[in-house]
């Protein structure tokens, strides 16, 4: 069984990679695809497979709609279903969707549709035998648990909250009867009969929290504060915690976040009673030596924004506050006895997302705290736990470490492996970043590693190590895909390599994806062909398409670098052609993509409709030099363009420059430094950096962060090297600048502050310099409507058409 759903689940992924590629063909039909038939296109949003792989599905989404394809792989049978974006299988007999309240349940053995009016939410057992439907049912809400082909089995009637665990394949829910609220849970894995809890007067049952042997839940009292409860399924006792241990101090209790294996810890927020306000409303104080800068101080101590956790220890009847302001975030490991608490805001120098800060190791039964981890990134990697179990916890700091918590003792994993963990030899001027934890063998013997090129096997107790994979040697990058997560953690995976483990490759040479499997000792390419279940987007045939390359190219100071190239329909060699360059950091990955010709792009860009166009399309790829970020950029654009241009595919007076965001920063700075370019686009980007540098977002930090340890590279304070944000600043030589500009902004950005886009536009019309400038005001960082999308890729495809192609020009151009 588990191999067939397998060779199924293969052939799947497959099918949605290679219909997501970029084609490398061209068909001579001599037609290209016109604005009007955009809409024709549609996006691979999902799939699913049935228990036995018999059934699948496709969800695709289209500009007007979007739809469900069922395929039956055995017969190729299809059906269409539209208006819905998923649904759900039950077993290989049935399957459901909802659309307009209404659901429908397909009988896959005779094609038979049933459907039931009035759902507002469905949800299929764990067996796949049991059909759960909350169900509106005069003017009250129900639940009917139903069998494999939608027929009624059993209705529990003017029910309210609710939760269904998949893992104990169990319900508990509310009931009221008149004035009073019942708690009652079902078992589905046995005869349908409902179970009584608990009951009150008034008030509500949720926020319900399941472990293996039961639930937590948050009883909302009317007039009195909330009490946590634990229901166990063995004993079937309902324990509360007694809130007269904690009325004198809490507020308010908020929710359940969290519960140990055995539930003998359940963790909560809860608001503490307000003593003493320190701000003042008529006058706003701003210290230097805030840990949080005045408008979040104000929020979190006048309105208790942020609730402290607190623990019930159900054997000792305790209740103890874990969470302060000192410590105030908490990483729960997988049985909860052990956390990790740490202080965000504990270092004020603003000069990464998330500053340093120490990690301590809190022992819930003891309630003893300890420093492990000093000045610890965690910019760089997170740390965790690797599941099942708290006795070990790891983290990365130069190399990986692996602390345990029983003994209190840290071990260095990697001190003795020559590999490089993370991209600081890649991009020096970057945040420091570690490739990263692949996952945890079974046993926990075994600890899986990334490094810059390969998968590393490390024994935790011999410190023994394995490279598993030869890409370092052959310029390939190696990762693990479609592992099995560890039940009781998310941030690590389990491997079994006593089973097959899929492989992706990235060819950096090629920039080709590929897959293998992983066996014991044994790496082998999957050579066999998937096998086709739908074809996406098959009007694709009917037209023209050009072809796309990746190019190998010197900078201007002498790096070699790649970048993706997309040629228009039936290109000729030696036909000079428009080029449209876009920027933003590393590009040339996306050689093989493709990309459906749409209106509704978020910055206004798509290689299909410029392609269609004429254009030769351009994305390369860019290296940095610390401290000389769009020195660096432009080096590299202009080294691609050099090439293109001594082989005669383009030339000066027919080329364009394109970038949003950072890729708009780096456009703007460009142009300060060469005319090859005879149009541009910016949008949401950075002009001022020493403005920027100061900004406060609306957050809890100034904008330095990115500066010094981010995209911009600059490594280095203000205050110690002006003269490199004066540099490396598009303000300061925007008189060089002779690109006609269209720049464009969102009102609502608050990741680069409209304020930018102006001073663009006002610096250039007081250099008198050729600049339009648009203004989105619903949009943010990108344009998200459907209005605003078909807007601004139109006026920018009108502005590239005139200035590259010397088409008419648009009325708003002047």
């Amino acid at each position: 069984m588990k191999t067939t759903i397998l060779k199924h689940l293969i052939v799947l992924i497959h099918l949605l990679f290679l219909f997501n590629m970029k084609p490398v063909f061209a068909q001579q039909t001599n037609r290209t695809v016109k604005e009007s038939e955009y809409d024709k296109w549609g996006k691979v949003i999902g799939s699913q497979i049935s228990e036995k792989g018999t059934w699948s599905t496709i969800s695709m989404s289209y500009a007007t709609t979007d739809s469900v394809f069922l395929i039956n792989n055995l017969s190729k049978q299809q059906i269409s279903i539209s208006g819905i974006r998923e649904g759900a299988f039950m077993k290989e007999n049935s399957f459901l969707w909802l659309k307009n309240n209404n659901l429908s349940v397909l009988n896959l053995k005779t094609l038979e549709n049933i459907e039931i009016p009035a759902v507002k939410k469905y949800v299929v057992s764990m067996n796949k035998n049991i059909l759960i439907s909350i169900e509106k049912h005069n003017n009250a809400q129900r639940i009917v648990l139903r069998d494999i082909k939608g027929n009624s089995i059993k209705t529990i009637e003017n029910t309210r909250n609710y939760s269904f665990d998949n893992e104990t394949n169990r319900m508990v829910y509310e009931k009221i009867v008149d004035t009073s609220v019942f708690l009652e849970y079902i078992d589905l894995s046995r005869p349908l009969s409902s179970n009584a809890v608990a009951h009150k007067e008034a008030g509500s049952y949720i926020n319900f929290k399941w472990n293996d042997n039961g639930v937590v839940i948050l009883s909302q009292n009317e007039n009195a504060l909330s009490s946590i409860c634990y229901f166990d399924l063995k004993s079937k006792n309902l324990d509360c915690m007694n809130t007269n241990l904690i009325e004198d101090e809490i507020d308010q209790t908020t929710n359940t976040l969290y519960l140990s294996t055995n539930a003998e810890f359940i963790y909560f927020n809860a608001k503490k009673k307000l003593v003493n306000r320190t701000t003042n409303d008529s006058v706003e104080i701003w210290y230097g030596s805030d840990q949080l800068i005045y408008p979040i101080r104000k929020m979190r101590d006048e309105r208790g924004y942020t609730p402290y956790t607190w623990v019930w220890n159900r054997v000792e009847n305790t209740v103890k506050q874990i969470t302060d302001d000192e410590l105030p975030n908490i990483h729960y490991l997988s049985n909860s006895n052990k956390l990790l608490l740490y202080n965000p805001y504990q270092n004020t120098t603003d000069n990464k997302l998330i500053n340093d800060y120490d990690v301590y190791f809190y022992d819930s039964k003891t309630a003893v705290k300890k420093r492990i981890i000093q000045e610890f990134d965690p910019n760089t990697h997170l740390f965790g736990n690797v599941g099942q179990t708290d006795d070990f916890v790891y983290y990365y700091d130069n190399n990986w470490w692996w602390y345990n918590t029983k003994l209190e003792t840290a071990t260095n994993l990697t001190s003795s492996i020559h590999a490089e963990w993370d991209n600081k030899l890649l991009d020096e001027g970057y945040q420091q970043i570690a490739w990263g934890i692949a996952g945890i063998s079974n046993d926990k013997q075994y600890l899986y590693l990334y490094d810059t090129y390969d998968i590393w096997k490390i024994n935790v107790k011999t410190l023994a190590s394995t490279k598993l994979t030869k890409g370092r040697e052959s310029q390939q990058v190696f990762r693990f895909e479609l592992l099995t997560k560890s039940k009781n953690t998310s941030d690590i995976r389990l491997i079994d390599e006593t089973k097959n483990n899929r492989l992706v490759i990235n060819d950096l040479n090629t920039r080709i994806k590929s897959y293998a499997i992983l066996k014991p000792n044994i790496k082998k390419d999957m050579k066999s062909e998937p096998i086709q279940l739908y074809a996406t987007n098959k009007q694709h045939y009917l037209y023209d398409w050009g072809t796309s390359k990746l190019l190998h190219y010197t900078t201007i100071d002498g790096k070699k670098l790649k970048a993706a190239i997309f040629y228009p329909p039936n290109y000729m060699k030696g036909n000079v052609y428009p080029t449209i360059v876009r920027v933003y950091e590393n590009l040339s990955q996306t050689v093989k993509e493709y990309h459906n010709p749409s209106m509704y792009n978020n910055i206004g860009f798509n290689v299909s409709n410029l392609t269609q166009q004429g254009y030769i399309v351009v994305l390369p790829d860019m290296v940095y030099d610390k401290g000389f970020t769009c020195a660096s950029a432009t080096n590299s654009v202009v080294g691609v363009l050099n090439k293109l241009i001594d082989e005669g595919v383009t030339e000066k007076g027919k080329i364009g420059l394109i970038g949003q965001s950072f890729g708009g920063y780096e456009t703007n700075f460009i142009l300060t430094q060469t005319d090859l370019f005879s149009a541009a686009v910016t949008g949401a980007s950075l002009f001022d950096l020493v403005k920027d540098y100061f900004w406060n977002e609306p957050y809890e930090k100034t904008e330095s962060w990115r500066y010094e340890n981010f995209q911009f590279r600059i490594k280095k304070p203000f205050f110690e090297a002006p003269e490199l944000y004066i540099k490396n600043s598009p303000l300061y030589h925007a008189s060089r600048i002779t690109t006609p500009i269209l720049s464009w902004t969102g009102k609502n950005d608050t990741n680069v502050p409209p304020e930018q886009t102006m001073t663009i536009y006002t610096a250039l019309r007081k250099l008198k310099k050729k600049d339009c400038y648009a203004t989105y005001p619903e949009a943010r960082h990108f344009v998200t409507s459907k209005e605003d999308q078909t807007d601004l890729t139109r006026r920018i495809e009108q502005w590239f058409a005139f200035y590259l192609k010397n088409e008419p020009k648009s009325s708003w151009i002047k």
